[in-house]
């Protein structure tokens, strides 16, 4: 938040705009429609794509009415912006979400999420702390353990999670999961991280 907060004064100090980018963030994925939401401050644009389109190409940035007046008609385009078809899913995506809780679900899902891999990280010495909001968690990994193996085996295991950055695994469920669903995963991930390969 401080981090956050800082950029902020320092780009208006210094007559600089500041961008977030909520392609993998926004949309509901830290249990707050967009994740500058929960830090109160107000970028001057906006990146969001991936999600929004529900499988579809579609991206869009949002800016302040200032910014914009910077920006002629024209001036940002795509030859493939506007896809009718892309937008009506973009638009039943926003539908979706409203319709079925899914920024509730993640918000609540998220807190017990987070609760639950702190109680794996306090049993586990093959871990080294939790970070998150929301459904978008990070699992930090001891410093000997081998990420890339300890990744191999939970894949092998039938859990789809990624590494971000070096020794975190990234624990990232979809927005209409259910506690049964993240249980039956944190089983799993539990006892692959219980005999976690080391480095050499």
């Amino acid at each position: 938040e401080e981090f956050v907060s800082g950029a902020r004064r320092i780009c208006d100090q210094r007559g600089a705009l500041l961008f977030f980018d909520e392609i993998q963030t926004g949309y509901g994925r830290t249990g707050r429609f967009l994740a500058q939401e929960w830090f109160d401050v107000v970028p001057d644009a906006c990146s969001l794509a991936k999600g929004i389109g529900g499988g579809f190409p579609l991206g869009a940035m949002a800016v302040t009415e200032r910014l914009a007046e910077g920006l002629p008609p024209g001036s940002h385009a795509s030859t493939f912006g506007g896809n009718p078809l892309a937008c009506a899913a973009g638009l039943a995506v926003l539908h979706i979400i409203d319709e079925e809780g899914l920024i509730e679900n993640a918000q609540r899902l998220g807190e017990y999420l987070a609760g639950r891999l702190a109680e794996l990280d306090a049993r586990l010495p093959s871990t080294a702390g939790t970070r998150g909001l929301g459904l978008l968690q990070g699992l930090v990994l001891a410093e000997d353990v081998d990420p890339i193996a300890t990744i191999a085996a939970v894949h092998a295991a039938g859990l789809l999670l990624t590494l971000a950055g070096g020794q975190v695994i990234r624990v990232s469920p979809s927005l209409n999961v259910t506690q049964g669903e993240l249980d039956e995963g944190l089983v799993i991930l539990e006892q692959i991280l219980a005999n976690a390969p080391r480095k050499p």
